[in-house]
């Protein structure tokens, strides 16, 4: 008996150094990995909504070549509406934004993604899309 309770009291606890740097290390590795989480939501969120826009794109221009008059253009709210009814939409969520930006008319009538009212980091993940993804966007 005597035996074991020398062999439990022999056991050596770990230090408080050891215990910091151990949560020293967890706090640097999750400082690195967590960073690259938010880039990548934002990022997905922006994709979604050149995704969008270009559905919406697609979706008047086929309307304008299909129907006798074309799109109004005159606001998103009435336009997606038309386009719903009319069986070229099919999607409700289409019209919301998850990046921050905002559907607009640029100046030929064509539907853009205007990112000029979004966080730095958006505008800074839209500076890294395709040639094509970016002929979507105004704003940058």
């Amino acid at each position: 008996m005597g035996r074991l309770l020398k062999k439990i009291s022999d056991k050596r606890a770990f230090t408080l150094v050891e215990l910091v740097i151990v949560i020293a290390v967890i706090a640097i590795i999750s400082a690195i990995v967590l960073p690259n989480f938010t880039g990548t939501t934002e990022k997905s969120r922006l994709k979604a909504d050149v995704q969008s826009t270009r559905i919406l794109q697609n979706a008047s221009e086929l309307y304008d070549a299909e129907q006798a008059t074309p799109l109004a253009r005159s606001s998103f709210a009435t336009d997606c509406a038309e386009l719903k009814t009319a069986g070229y939409l099919k999607n409700e969520e289409l019209a919301v934004q998850t990046s921050g930006a905002v559907w607009k008319y640029d100046t030929a009538k064509k539907i853009k993604l205007d990112i000029t009212a979004c966080t730095a980091a958006v505008k800074a993940i839209a500076a890294k899309l395709s040639t094509q993804e970016k002929s979507i966007l105004l704003g940058l």
